[in-house]
């Protein structure tokens, strides 16, 4: 019962994802003009279009859908949807267009940071990346430590964390960023640390002298002697 909630789940992600790109042009014909909102709208279906492309261009429907006890993909992947529509109906609701240039400047300079690490981290994992953890337990995985994963553990996660922090900066929507804070960041540290757990039981030793030296967020500069490691 759960596994065919869960796969509904992510059915509708996978719908609402695919459709972020079209909704922009609905509001387009459904609204009054206001500073802003054409081109805001057409990057809004810009980044609907990457996210779209990058989560489900390297897996196919059926691996997609097969999970076992990881939930938390199926809810990060809802809460990064509600902010990034959230983002686009604050901007419209409001009404007012992006009063602060240099907040949308910044907001697209860590967007696409972040996207930069993405497809960075992406083409370490190359074929070991799947959007559910427990699903990849058993396959024949390396422990990857070169790249961004030299100097952090998760860089797909704080990559995301970043995405949803300057999507809503982008877009002069202070609410949904408030919402950040509350709704996407612990999903995603929890699912950081939910993938670890498979991590040490993959890689053993291994991992536990990886994660000792290697920040899980953030790089860490001082190192532990092996003798210290537990």
């Amino acid at each position: 019962m759960m596994k065919k909630f869960m796969k509904v789940i992510l059915i509708s992600v996978l719908l609402t994802a695919v459709f972020s790109p079209v909704l922009p042009f609905i509001l387009l014909f459904l609204t009054e003009n206001f500073p802003g909102r054409l081109i805001f709208s057409l990057l809004f279906a810009i980044i609907g279009l990457e996210r779209t492309y990058s989560m489900f261009s390297r897996l196919t429907m059926k691996r997609y859908l097969q999970v076992e006890q990881d939930w938390t993909a199926m809810w990060v992947g809802v809460a990064y949807l509600i902010i990034l529509y959230f983002s686009l109906i604050e901007f419209y609701v409001n009404k007012t267009g992006p009063v602060h240039g240099s907040l949308c400047a910044l907001g697209f300079l860590i967007f696409s940071v972040a996207v930069a690490i993405r497809y960075w981290a992406l083409a370490k994992l190359t074929t070991q990346w799947h959007v559910h953890v427990d699903s990849n337990l058993h396959d024949n995985r390396q422990l990857i430590t070169d790249g961004p994963y030299k100097y952090i553990r998760h860089p797909l996660y704080i990559g995301a964390v970043m995405e949803v922090v300057g999507i809503p900066l982008m877009f002069n929507s202070y609410w949904t960023l408030l919402a950040v804070f509350f709704l996407f960041i612990p999903f995603e540290i929890y699912r950081a640390y939910f993938e670890e757990r498979y991590l040490y039981e993959l890689f053993g030793e291994s991992y536990k002298e990886y994660a000792a030296n290697t920040g899980a967020f953030f790089p860490r500069f001082i190192k532990k002697p092996k003798s210290c490691i537990k």
